[in-house]
């Protein structure tokens, strides 16, 4: 097994949640591991919960914040106090199989990152799985299909990728505009086939919103990731204008994403949605900025 992993867990106003996330984190299998619990000036139990939990497992350490400093912060509080040769991140609403973290560093081998299957809305009556083949890619070749899932969580990655390295305070989407970026530094991601991070979809949460400042922060994010990039993910691209386009129809002025043309054999291609298709013809016809 690979060197010890510092588990980061931000906590707030979870209380519901908390105790079962813990005990699944409890159940990993692992022998060289810390928890870091930040508590992110929660206003209900979760601090004594956090605490008791602290008391009864040696590995887990509480850390606590004396103001609300959000979701960037709080796994910022963890990365510093870290001390393991790698990390990974566990939103405290959220629940990991048995085992899975255990998988998952006995399969990293010589790689940088690895990422592992998650079942979104698990709580739900229609969850989502996706479940990747077990192989070592490159970033490049993780970023045809990983910006769309740019989670902090189901991964694991070496510490050392985080040198220099933080999640943005005060921005929503703080993932995109983060993991990539730590990806595009490691020599190797591995995909794991085992194990399984059951994320909690609830009401309320950053995904779930829709007014004008999540809009803004998500065009913003996606079109930053797609304009950084080398350009030729026309996905990514046309994904970045829809964003753009939900922001503008609910009054956002701001263009976000550097403009180029989409070529006919990407809107007639297999595997295009008619809707795709329909936006990807608007977009190559609309008057450009």
């Amino acid at each position: 097994m690979s060197g010890m992993l510092s588990i980061i867990v931000p906590v707030y106003n979870v209380a519901p949640y908390l105790r079962s996330c813990l005990q699944s984190i409890s159940e990993q299998g692992l022998e060289n591991f810390e928890v870091l619990l930040v508590n992110d000036a929660s206003r209900d139990n979760s601090m004594s919960i956090c605490r008791d939990f602290c008391s009864e497992h040696a590995e887990f350490r509480l850390l606590n914040h004396e103001r609300n400093m959000g979701l960037s912060e709080a796994r910022n509080t963890g990365l510093r106090a870290a001390t393991g040769e790698y990390v990974t991140f566990v939103d405290s609403d959220d629940q990991l199989a048995p085992d899975t973290l255990r998988m998952v560093m006995e399969d990293i081998g010589e790689a940088d990152a690895a990422e592992y299957p998650f079942v979104v809305g698990y709580l739900t009556k229609n969850p989502k799985r996706w479940q990747p083949e077990a192989k070592t890619v490159t970033f490049d070749e993780w970023m045809r299909n990983g910006y769309e899932h740019t989670y902090a969580w189901n991964k694991v990655f070496r510490r050392r990728l985080w040198t220099d390295m933080c999640f943005p305070r005060g921005k929503f989407f703080e993932d995109m505009r983060t993991i990539p970026y730590v990806l595009s530094k490691a020599a190797g991601i591995r995909f794991v086939s085992r194990g399984t991070y059951y994320y909690c979809t609830r009401a309320g949460s950053i995904s779930q919103q829709t007014d004008l400042p999540h809009l803004h922060d998500y065009a913003e994010a996606i079109a930053a990731l797609y304009n950084w990039s080398d350009g030729s993910n026309l996905n990514l691209y046309l994904r970045a204008l829809n964003a753009e386009l939900s922001y503008e129809r609910a009054g956002g002025e701001r263009r976000f994403v550097k403009r180029r043309t989409i070529p006919w054999s990407f809107i007639l291609r297999r595997g295009i949605t008619w809707r795709q298709r329909m936006k990807a013809i608007w977009f190559k016809y609309r008057k450009r900025a």
